[in-house]
């Protein structure tokens, strides 16, 4: 989610010389309870024939014709929109065959990029300006199949930046990035160097000096005190972790359960090491890796409690210590990001226009309530969808009241655990009796899944007042604390890439503005949920987007209203920087208001979004069997997307299903762009022989 795929050796790094596919950014879908316009209708709609054109189908708010399809998708997220252009640009089925269904009123599911801080002069800034990234935020360069589709649509791209190297040096932590953990702030490397040394609290509330290893000595020196109590013992354990080499525990979030690669294809080899037992503490050594949760891992000899806290502190991700299983390894370990240039969301928008421009239909504001599977019938699934309608002031998506029937021979769904929770599930058997089989097996698919709580903040400001901080080049990179604002990542105005980049018309290299992004990793609900004005937000109902102010104060509101962060967030927000970037022995510093502020809460029960961030396999159950079973749970009924994926917490976790489904499940071939071994790559623990490979 906060992360992203792409390969150095064939994906080329773009500047502004290079475009996204034309309009990629700007595609629009009629709306309404029951207009359906294909682009290549789109100038009839715009005269007025409302009824009866749309490539495959045309129905008004009254018709009792009902739509049959060959195949509907639903989801307009990353899964879903590669699903139906997969389908159609194969070959394997026609335009008026597949069809799409997206509850909301945009493409692109939890890849949201708009636009934020200065706007530019000329669509030639473009692939310069600063994107709010509210979902997903970069690719890796491992990850094979976004490479495939990046390259295939020609989607400029260039480097994320953690630190103020160049590509391909830019994708790890700069050693003097700002650190603040329990009230201290320090470099990266004074912390790592203290660390090794075993430089923190003694029980008695000693200190140990920092002169006992070379990088420690290279280190700039730090007359702080590490606040942690390093040679605190594991209750578990026993062990201490003072002298432990800080570049092995720090790793990476998943640095324990990293393995080494076999044969890529070799799906046995790979399934064996997640059989090996060991690894843990008294009884947990019995125990499979699939039967170990990194909870399990970190806590039963890893870490003593203090230095777990560190760790997590300079990892800047509170959400490892969970039931994810110890099974489902992080087999990559990237140092290279990169990201579209127009955003993570151009990556479905272009997806989407390719499926469009062979004359894919995309039925937007359309929620899925039901499944009925009738094996009997040739078109075996009855679907019931709601309306839907997003309010351009709240953004919040919800049911109008009306429904509508599809029949369809196979149906592919792209949704969330909590999206999927809302759907139910029946069947008609042969005899004509109803089942709960289909239902069954989805709740038990569910049950074995969890999902992170994440926040994602971008605030826009007119002076970057991050980069005064005495001692500290923060100017591009990320701040890592242990406060609920996890990750601060500061960017250039116009760029997160350099300085020199930002466009003339945003003021160039020396414009003085700039945007910070905040990603929270824990507590999410406590310190950025809730708000004051939630019933102000629920009453703007269908109010137009130029007429937000007659159901929003817009005194209560940061900016334009449309964007629905209130000055009470800001508020909150602020409180917590201050006493971030407060020096030692001096006031709090003076943080300007925002320009402008984004923001999205990945949380089931938030309004907007109502899904987690993305989602894990849980401990206890051998996953990669079950993952097999989601690509078909019933005949003609496919899961896709990151809900039951291996690459957790990133894009290529949608197209990873979703080109496994369709091969192994739709028995599609291999597209041109992606390698056999690149194929068995981002799935290596799939059991059944493949079919391409």
């Amino acid at each position: 989610f906060a992360r992203g795929g792409g390969d150095e050796g064939s994906l080329k790094m773009s500047g502004t010389e290079q475009t996204a596919p034309a309009n990629a950014s700007e595609t629009r879908f009629a709306r309404g309870p029951r207009l359906i316009c294909g682009l290549a209708v789109l100038l009839l709609c715009a005269v007025g024939l409302a009824v009866g054109l749309a490539v495959g189908l045309s129905r008004g708010s009254g018709s009792d014709e009902v739509e049959r399809l060959d195949v509907a998708v639903i989801g307009g997220g990353m899964g879903g929109v590669y699903t139906a252009w997969r389908l159609t640009s194969s070959g394997a089925f026609s335009s008026d065959q597949v069809k799409m269904f997206e509850r909301t009123d945009y493409i692109g599911g939890r890849l949201l990029s708009p636009r934020i801080g200065c706007e530019g002069g000329s669509s030639a800034d473009d692939n310069q300006l600063p994107r709010a990234e509210l979902g997903g935020m970069r690719i890796r360069a491992e990850d094979h199949i976004i490479q495939g589709v990046v390259s295939e649509l020609g989607i400029p791209v260039g480097p994320f930046h953690m630190n103020h190297d160049t590509w391909p040096d830019a994708g790890k932590d700069a050693p003097d990035s700002p650190v603040w953990c329990r009230g201290f702030m320090a470099e990266r490397q004074q912390y790592k160097a203290l660390w090794a040394a075993g430089g923190g609290l003694r029980s008695s509330g000693t200190q140990t000096a920092v002169n006992s290893n070379a990088e420690a000595q290279a280190a700039p020196v730090w007359t702080g005190v590490l606040p942690f109590v390093l040679n605190e013992t594991s209750p578990i354990t026993g062990v201490t972790t003072v002298g432990d080499d800080p570049d092995v525990l720090l790793g990476g979030e998943f640095a324990s359960r990293r393995l080494s690669e076999p044969v890529p294809c070799d799906s046995a080899a790979w399934i064996a090491k997640l059989e090996e037992t060991g690894g843990g503490f008294g009884p947990e050594q019995r125990l499979r890796k699939w039967q170990q949760s990194t909870w399990d891992d970190f806590y039963h000899g890893k870490f003593s409690p203090e230095a777990d806290d560190l760790e997590q502190c300079l990892s800047g991700y509170y959400n490892e210590r969970n039931g994810m299983s110890l099974g489902q390894p992080e087999t990559i370990d990237s140092d290279k990001y990169m990201r579209p240039l127009k955003g993570m969301q151009s990556v479905p928008l272009a997806i989407h226009e390719a499926f469009s421009g062979v004359g894919g239909e995309t039925q937007m504001n359309a929620q899925l309530l039901r499944v009925e599977r009738d094996g009997r019938e040739d078109y075996p699934f009855t679907l019931t969808f709601g309306d839907t309608f997003t309010s351009p002031c709240s953004g919040i998506t919800t049911l109008t009241g009306g429904q509508f029937v599809v029949k369809a021979r196979r149906v592919v769904l792209g949704l969330t655990k909590t999206a999927l929770e809302k759907v139910g599930f029946d069947e008609r058997l042969a005899d004509g009796r109803r089942s709960s089989r289909i239902q069954s097996t989805v709740d038990s698919l569910l049950i074995h899944v969890g999902g992170w709580k994440y926040a994602k903040v971008f605030a826009a400001f007119n002076s970057r007042f991050w980069e005064s901080l005495p001692g500290f080049n923060f100017t591009v990179g990320r701040m890592t604390t242990s406060s609920a604002l996890n990750n601060i990542f500061a960017w250039y105005p116009g760029t997160q890439q350099d300085a020199s980049l930002t466009p003339a018309s945003c003021g160039g290299s020396g414009d003085p503005r700039g945007v910070l992004q905040i990603y929270a990793t824990h507590d999410v609900e406590l310190s950025l949920g809730g708000g004051p004005y939630a019933s102000e937000l629920e009453r703007c109902g269908e109010t137009p987007a130029d007429q937000c102010g007659s159901c929003m104060d817009p005194a209560d509101w940061v900016g334009d209203l449309t964007h629905h962060v209130s000055w009470s967030f800001w508020g909150r927000l602020k409180a917590q920087i201050e006493v971030l970037f407060r020096p030692s022995d001096g006031p709090a510093p003076d943080i300007p208001d925002p320009t402008q502020i984004m923001a999205r809460l990945w949380i089931p029960n938030d309004r907007l979004t109502q899904t987690y961030a993305c989602h894990y396999w849980r401990s206890g159950v051998k996953w990669w069997e079950l993952y097999v079973e989601a690509l078909e749970p019933a005949p003609g009924l496919h899961f896709v997307g990151d809900t039951f994926a291996f690459n957790s917490g990133w894009s290529e976790a949608a197209l990873e299903t979703a080109e496994y489904m369709l091969q192994e499940a739709m028995g599609l071939g291999r597209p041109a762009w992606l390698t056999k071994d690149d194929y068995c790559r981002a799935m290596p623990y799939y059991g059944p022989p493949r079919r391409n490979a």
